[in-house]
């Protein structure tokens, strides 16, 4: 896995991902949700919305406090753009095929989607997923029905067992919440 971003790299699609985890909640499987940055090449960069560590952030969140764990986002290169964890994937197209890396990550940046927390009681990166692809497209970066293709996918959990793929429909999204800077900082004291 390289370090460097490379900003200017062509994006050629964006590959949302449900990633197999060995969490198990209320009885399933608790699926993981990332966004990648496909690049030419078989290469991607993955928008990764997680959970701090208990290194990264050491305090518990204050009984009643209407959010979860705070969540950070790790940008990250990769050699492939479909990873060994993949359960399902969809690509959503760019609107343009102008677009780079760049232009994604510093929309991330100008609009405070890295400052985040989890759901209450866990989970929280699906939404997260969901809220940047309809950003995404919002914005002109992506195609504009995007959202609307991918929402009856993402109202799901994922599981396999034996080579099968099991898809369990949910009405539900555990929401985190997103911060402006100043209350971030005021609240985390970062």
């Amino acid at each position: 896995m390289s370090t460097e971003i490379p900003e200017d790299s062509i994006v050629i699609a964006v590959r949302v991902v449900v990633h197999r985890t060995e969490a198990i909640s209320s009885g399933r499987s608790s699926n993981h949700w990332s966004i990648y940055l496909v690049l030419n090449d078989n290469k991607s960069v993955r928008l990764n919305m997680r959970d701090k560590t208990r290194q990264e952030w050491p305090y518990p969140v204050p009984a009643g406090a209407g959010y979860g764990d705070p969540a950070t986002l790790d940008i990250t290169v990769h050699e492939y753009s479909h990873p060994h964890s993949t359960l399902c994937y969809w690509d959503c197209q760019p609107s343009s095929n102008r677009l780079k890396v760049r232009d994604f990550v510093n929309f991330l940046l100008r609009n405070n989607r890295t400052y985040y927390t989890m759901a209450v009681g866990g989970s929280g990166c699906r939404f997260w997923v969901y809220t940047i692809i309809n950003d995404f497209s919002t914005f002109s970066l992506l195609e504009n029905n995007s959202p609307e293709l991918l929402y009856p996918h993402m109202m799901a959990y994922y599981s396999e067992r034996g080579g099968v793929l099991y898809k369990e429909p949910t009405d539900t999204m555990p929401r985190g919440k997103f911060w402006k800077v100043e209350d971030w900082n005021r609240e985390f004291r970062t």
